[in-house]
């Protein structure tokens, strides 16, 4: 009981400590508009091909390993990435939780930094003195960019490695708002890029990668 409550009270520290980290050496935090969708076997080359097509300019390979600790709660993000980009890697803290929309919506909000090779092993080690094992998965991100009534699109696509069955590739359309702004107008974008890509519409898939981690460490 004791040793219960004593991993309770560090880990409620932990967390506020993340936060403060990352809050402290951010830019200003915004809004995360992204929607996910699930690509099909042979689909990765044809939409690469429709992305340049549509004037979508490749912006990079990325290895990006990422890491979570225990979220406050359901929903919210602490998340650790390591970035290998050419043979050189940086890790950025990253904390993301819903919060209502002007318009009557809800989207992430997004904080993020970037943290020394010190400060990445300190919350790392105390993360897992605290927890334990640590939910982490892998993902290549193939970055392109572009516009697309008048806002700036980012469009990832990946091949992801370490979530079970739902391991696979994935294509994520995004737009960065500012906190305050109108969202409704990026995820119009999102849908009909989306569409665009795919040669019509299509759902997206409704579930972050962390929820996907989630399921498969539980069996599910």
């Amino acid at each position: 009981m004791a040793l219960g409550l004593l991993r309770a009270v560090l880990l409620s520290f932990l967390r506020t400590l993340f936060g403060a980290i990352v809050y402290r050496g951010s830019e200003p935090p915004h809004f995360e508009v992204e929607r996910k969708f699930h690509l099909e076997d042979g689909e990765v080359n044809e939409v690469i091909e429709r992305l340049r097509e549509q004037g979508f300019s490749p912006a990079g390979v990325v290895v990006m390993t990422d890491t979570f600790l225990p979220p406050p709660a359901k929903g919210e993000m602490l998340r650790v990435r390591d970035e290998t980009i050419g043979g050189v890697t940086r890790t950025v803290l990253t904390r993301k939780s819903w919060i209502n929309t002007p318009e009557g919506g809800k989207e992430r909000r997004e904080i993020e930094r970037v943290a020394s090779p010190f400060l990445r092993t300190a919350l790392l080690l105390a993360a897992r003195m605290i927890c334990g094992d640590l939910a982490s998965f892998v993902k290549e991100r193939r970055l392109f960019t572009g516009t697309a009534n008048n806002l700036e699109v980012v469009v990832s696509v990946d091949e992801v490695n370490g979530l079970g069955k739902y391991s696979g590739d994935y294509l994520e359309v995004e737009v960065i708002v500012p906190i305050g702004e109108d969202t409704a107008a990026a995820r119009d974008v999102i849908f009909s890029v989306a569409a665009r890509l795919f040669d019509g519409q299509r759902s997206d898939v409704g579930r972050s990668y962390q929820e996907m981690l989630s399921l498969h460490r539980q069996g599910k």
